[in-house]
């Protein structure tokens, strides 16, 4: 039997095995040796032993360089093993094996994460225990592990409960709704999610009990917008960064993003999902009010919504309410009735919401600047007007004091805000500042942040922030920056070539070199690694030779009869930098010119809605964290006029697929097909690169919407 075979061994040898059996069924040598801290000769007679006895194995390596890695031989083995140890010895070990783990293997945190979580866990340590916990949730929630991920997220959840830590079990509460949602779980979902209200609505509460008062920051914070001034202050008329991310603070929708991007409440204090997915019941909280004294209430959103799907709105990020029934109709003109939108307010405090099918991504839709609501009754009493200062009114954190237009920009906090403040700031400063005179104005400390890059070349920016080495980071970015053609008109019209541009550009020197490593090669999809459904590797490669012979098959030998090309770009900072590059290795590897033209953020705008260019760059920020927000609603075939009935088929199966992997799959064939019609050339993607004053102990940031001014603390200096 085994216990007789387990009985031959040493009460040494045993305890071995016994740690052996707490890393796994398969165990790694190397893991072992750091867990048993027992020197290598020693340990070496001990697997010998075991593997005489076949109690264990060696596994069949695929690199002799690795650590060789072991099984046992039979389950029960494995099992028997760990049930002769006692609770407290079980305990003991657990302990030994988690904190051997973490000190020995730092870099392996992640990957070692759902070990280390339970370990820590059940040997009493708590905070450790939840630290690694949630790592292994989010980390087996990118690669739509789901299973494993809702597994971790309960075992945390246990721990904050019992400690009574409603925030964090809020936070991730919500993370295991939204990731039952994301299999169209709905019931285990809403079940999570009114689990989440109530720890959200404890957490409150002891904050408001709590002494939490916070010194005032000695100043208002400042800085230089990133992505030039607002175009608007209008939610349904946004259509850059620089837009969004002000509406965002101006503004509360129904949820909103933390700084881990993880979706919370904000005017909704609750919401049901019915019919598998296709209803959405909001209940809206009784407290929120406008700037003016009036309460926000169900039909200003409804208002809203119906207002920025009206044909009359002309602005890209109405395609982000499309899942609603009857949404896209009503945009496209194919119904002139605004009562066939499926957003109807049932009362002041509910808001019923029909889709057109079910959708895994809605929720964070309701996070985004095109769902915030508008003032009814100002909009419908000054028109276009309504967002001038003496005009607006807002229900944010923040309200405009004063707006003066591309020179300034100031937001003072809202008193009767209905949400929490985590930070000491009272008054936003932001200042529209281009240049050298950016970076003086940092150096003398009349700067509180800075995005560097934004100002001056990568060369002179790397300088720079190597004069301030401790105030620099870098952020992940959920962004693509490429390059579009115009599809409608000749050369581009050309499969051909539109393939020899890409072909001929490396982007591996592109971004190593030219960018000096601030972005990452686009070396895949449209889709950036930030994003779930990353494709990487798909990229055509850069081969100049195949290039040359594209030309040629489509009439350009040696760059014959090839007609002016005007192209844009964002100017200064990375676009400008970068057609500089393609147009020096387009006529190197092509023997073609190319014209560029480089322009502000709102000139280039402008231009791609009304009069488009033969090519141009730009760089796309995720609105939403799913490969939708770049397939359908980054607006990817309206600008460059590239049409793909497949493609489009592809793109709106996977919107209503409940299966995960079935739909990640359905998204890599749209961006096969993508790649190899090459309507635009992915040419990085992004990072964000800041630098942070030391009186900044933080810097709260979203991936998706960017610094969240409300919680950022300006300590005395």
């Amino acid at each position: 039997t085994i216990q007789t075979r387990l009985s031959k061994l040493s009460d040494e040898e045993q305890t071995i095995l016994q740690l052996a059996a707490l890393l796994g069924r398969e165990f790694e040598y190397r893991l072992l040796a750091a867990v048993s801290k027992m020197d290598e000769d020693s340990l070496i007679d001990v697997l010998e032993v075991a593997e005489s006895a076949q109690l264990i194995e060696e596994l069949r390596q695929v690199k002799v360089s690795t650590s060789p890695n072991f099984t046992f031989t039979h389950a029960l083995i494995h099992s028997t093993l760990l049930s002769n140890l006692s609770t407290l010895r079980r305990q003991r070990y657990q302990r030994q094996v988690a904190q051997a783990l973490e000190e020995s293997f730092p870099e392996r945190s992640q990957d070692l994460a759902p070990l280390l979580g339970r370990y820590f866990a059940e040997a009493g340590d708590g905070e450790k225990g939840i630290k690694y916990l949630l790592l292994a949730g989010d980390a087996a929630r990118e690669v739509f592990a789901y299973d494993e991920a809702i597994e971790d997220y309960e075992n945390a959840l246990l721990i904050l409960k019992e400690q009574e830590d409603h925030e964090r079990a809020a936070r991730t509460l919500m993370k295991l709704g939204l990731t039952y949602h994301t299999v169209f779980a709905f019931d285990k979902a809403q079940k999570a999610y009114e689990q989440g209200f109530a720890e959200w609505q404890q957490a409150a509460e002891s904050e408001a009990a709590g002494d939490l008062s916070k010194a005032p920051a000695p100043h208002p914070f400042r800085m230089i917008p990133s992505g030039g001034f607002p175009r608007t202050l209008d939610p349904a008329l946004v259509v850059s960064f620089s837009n969004y991310w002000i509406v965002n603070q101006l503004f509360s929708g129904l949820l909103q993003l933390t700084a881990e991007d993880e979706l919370v409440p904000d005017v909704a204090q609750s919401w049901e999902v019915l019919d598998g997915g296709l209803t959405y019941i909001f209940h809206l909280r009784d407290d929120v009010r406008w700037s003016d004294g009036e309460p926000v209430t169900a039909a200003d959103f409804e208002y809203t919504w119906k207002r920025g799907l009206h044909p009359d709105h002309d602005q890209s990020q109405a395609e982000d309410l499309f899942d609603i029934k009857g949404a896209r109709a009503f945009r496209q003109g194919q119904t002139k009735d605004p009562d066939e939108i499926g957003v109807q307010a049932v009362d002041d405090h509910t808001l019923l919401v029909e889709l057109e099918g079910p959708s895994s991504y809605f929720l964070q839709i309701m996070a985004t600047a095109i769902t915030r609501p508008v003032p009814k009754h100002v909009v419908e009493r000054f028109g276009i007007d309504w967002t001038e200062p003496e005009k607006i009114v807002t229900n944010g954190p923040f309200i405009l004091k004063s707006l003066i237009l591309d020179q300034s920009l100031v937001l003072e906090r809202y008193q009767d805000y209905h949400g929490r403040y985590k930070g000491n700031v009272s008054q936003i400063d932001l200042k529209v500042i281009r240049g050298s005179a950016a970076l003086e104005m940092y150096e003398a400390d009349e700067l509180d942040i800075l995005h560097p890059y934004d100002h001056t070349s990568p060369k002179e920016g790397r300088r720079f922030t190597h004069r301030h080495p401790d105030d620099f980071i870098s952020l992940p970015s959920a962004s693509t920056r490429f390059l579009g053609f115009d599809v409608t008109r000749p050369p581009f019209d050309d499969l051909r070539v539109r393939q020899a541009l890409i072909l001929a550009t490396d982007r591996e020197a592109l971004a190593n070199r030219w960018l000096q490593g601030l972005e990452f090669p686009a070396g895949g999809g449209y889709v950036p690694p930030e994003i779930p459904g990353h494709i990487s590797g798909i990229a055509l490669p850069y081969d100049p030779a195949l290039a040359r012979q594209k030309m040629a098959e489509a009439g350009y030998p040696k760059s014959q009869r090839w007609p002016p090309i005007e192209g844009l770009c964002y100017a200064p900072g990375f676009s400008l930098q970068m057609f500089e590059y393609l147009t020096a290795l387009w006529k190197k590897n092509l023997g073609i010119q190319v014209a560029f033209q480089s322009l502000s953020v709102d000139e280039l705008d402008d231009r791609l809605e009304h009069d488009p260019p033969n090519l141009w760059t730009i760089r796309w920020l995720a609105d939403y964290r799913d490969p939708d927000s770049f397939l359908r609603a980054s607006g990817l075939q309206r600008q460059g006029g590239w049409r793909h009935e497949r493609y489009e088929a592809l793109v709106e199966e996977a919107r209503g697929i409940t299966d995960q992997g079935q739909r990640m799959g359905l998204y890599r064939q749209a961006e096969e097909i993508l790649v190899k019609q090459a309507p635009i050339l992915p040419l990085s993607y992004g990072r964000s690169h800041v630098l942070v004053k030391p009186w900044l102990p933080g810097l709260p940031t979203s991936v998706i919407n960017g610094i969240i001014l409300k919680d950022i603390v300006i300590e005395p200096h």
